[in-house]
């Protein structure tokens, strides 16, 4: 989904109809993920659907940056608020 011609606007998604499982996000440069269950990659996502148009939001965590240490037995990866609006025709 997004605008393939601009390459710092684009997302890939894997949800249910209740339940956002993944998200790769590539936005303002910034390479982000979600991923339910992966405590590595970590985030957050919920999804609303009204009609034909979908609104995600969450914290997505950047893919390739430092990550945090203060906790050395589970280190997490900063992560960026984000809100999208898809409408499909």
């Amino acid at each position: 989904m997004g605008n393939a011609s601009d390459p710092n606007n684009l997302m890939t998604a894997q949800f249910s109809a209740t339940d956002v499982q993944q998200m790769a996000l590539l936005l303002d440069g910034k390479k982000l993920a979600v991923q339910n269950g992966n405590p590595m990659v970590g985030g957050t996502a919920k999804m609303t659907k009204d009609g034909n148009k979908y609104s995600f939001t969450g914290k997505a965590a950047e893919v390739g940056g430092a990550p945090d240490m203060s906790n050395p037995m589970n280190p997490t990866f900063p992560t960026h608020d984000f809100t999208l609006e898809v409408t499909c025709p």
